[in-house]
């Protein structure tokens, strides 16, 4: 079996992520047939500094994906998307605001952020007015004196924001994520979905945020930087102290290994996103992985590929992706991916349900058995043998990615298992191997035993 690692990222043994994004995004399940660079629509909420390409919008759900021209008109209303590892920046039209869509991608920061996705609204009373859909943005004060104001919305949560003085910034985080525990349900009741989080961080200066009529005054490290809020929790009482910004916030970090490798790799999809289909362009990204020249630039290809098709909804190629017979780490990519897209709202899980019947020609039954598969067990169900008999039972599933997914989970929850050699894309026969070598490791009625320490 293949090291799974991807410039340097044992997916293996990554922990799962605790949250992943939850926006407002519904289901598009076709590609469209051509997207080009435009100049949005007349007027718009601010201009894009950043390359074409950089930033994608789109009207509606079962509208195409369009490219966003450098120094074009941003609209107000429509979805915004910022690609895993792709930087957009727009500076409103007051010029005293630049909002920048951080796609990251793990080797950036193990955070639960991939894409980034707001949609911009009018107001005469915010530099900048808008929806945070999902993922990190950052948000600057371009002024030469004064306060840039900024309002930001997510689920039901409403934060103002005053940026104190010229050159202050903060990045506002959303990720969501399904707990450990929760099964999936086809029908969920009114109230069930995964849990989310919005974190704000003081990158640079002084920043007053105002939630619920209350006042809190955050300063950058070291100070009051950190406040967050949770779906279950609800908001933080006091902004948290830190002594010091993340890795990938310090300055110059962007520039520096491993983001500039990253922001590097981005390139050609930035500029195939000009004149191609976003599908489209990602799909000739992902085949530039089998022709790179390392090891370690091929997996980050796969990462941004099949990270990108999650992000814009393209489930036909994501799910080719999680059934590809030729390269493990990219079905892990996409194991992750699919988790991190049920996780951005209720009823995700359910629309891939519903798209696996309808395209892919699962059974209800199967259907119901692979959402389950992406959520995670929770601690009863880790006590339970009947767990371990059924994922070693789907080891031999005829399906491909229920294979993939029933190992992903053997490997996370019997570590003693580490080192039998089970290739999900193998001949049945050389399957069987594996399955023995589990099942004589986990006996039927029988708990996995504890890894031996070295």
């Amino acid at each position: 079996m293949s090291s799974l690692t991807c410039a340097g990222v044992d997916r293996r043994a990554r922990r799962p992520f605790r949250i992943v994004p939850v926006g407002v995004l519904i289901l598009s399940l076709g590609t469209a047939t051509r997207t080009q660079a435009d100049d949005a629509k007349p007027g718009g909420m601010g201009k894009l500094e950043s390359t074409t390409g950089t930033l994608l919008r789109r009207e509606g759900a079962d509208k195409e994906w369009k490219a966003v021209a450098n120094g074009a008109a941003v609209p107000d209303g429509e979805l915004l998307l910022a690609l895993p590892g792709v930087q957009a920046a727009i500076k409103s039209n007051s010029g005293g605001a630049r909002l920048t869509l951080w796609g990251n991608v793990p080797q950036i920061s193990l955070t639960p952020a991939l894409e980034s996705a707001v949609t911009l609204r009018r107001s005469s009373d915010y530099d900048l007015d808008l929806i945070l859909d999902r993922g990190r943005i950052l948000v600057t004060n371009l002024k030469e004196n004064g306060s840039a104001n900024v309002r930001v919305r997510a689920r039901d949560e409403i934060w103002e924001l005053s940026l104190k003085e010229p050159g202050a910034a903060v990045s506002i985080e959303l990720n969501g994520r399904w707990p450990a525990g929760v099964p999936y349900k086809p029908q969920a009741r009114e109230g069930e979905g995964p849990e989310a989080e919005m974190v704000l961080l003081v990158l640079k200066g002084t920043a007053e945020l105002k939630v619920d009529d209350e006042n809190r005054t955050l300063r950058a490290p070291p100070g009051p930087a950190l406040f967050h809020w949770h779906s279950l929790t609800g908001l933080a009482r006091t902004p948290q102290g830190l002594d010091k910004l993340p890795a990938w916030a310090e300055p110059g970090a962007d520039s520096a290994p491993p983001a500039a490798g990253i922001h590097e790799a981005t390139k050609p999809l930035v500029a195939s996103l000009a004149t191609k289909p976003a599908g489209a362009a990602l799909a000739d990204l992902l085949a530039s992985a089998d022709t790179a020249a390392s090891k370690e630039k091929g997996e980050l290809l796969r990462e941004l590929a099949v990270t990108g098709f999650g992000a814009i909804d393209d489930l036909p190629h994501l799910f080719k992706a999680l059934g590809s017979e030729k390269d493990a780490v990219e079905r892990l990519i996409a194991v992750e991916t699919l988790r991190h897209w049920i996780g951005r709202k209720p009823g995700q899980d359910a629309a891939l349900g519903r798209y696996l019947v309808r395209e892919d020609k699962y059974s209800p039954e199967h259907a119901a058995a692979a959402l389950q598969l992406l959520h995670s067990y929770g601690q009863k169900a880790i006590e339970d043998p009947v767990t371990y008999e059924v994922l070693i039972a789907y080891l031999q599933h005829d399906k491909l990615p229920m294979r993939e997914l029933a190992a992903w989970h053997l490997y996370r929850l019997a570590p003693a298992g580490r080192d039998i050699r089970y290739d999900p894309a193998a001949a049945k026969e050389k399957r069987e191997e594996a399955v023995k070598a589990w099942k004589k490791l986990v006996p039927s009625g029988e708990l996995p035993p504890t890894p031996k320490r070295n």
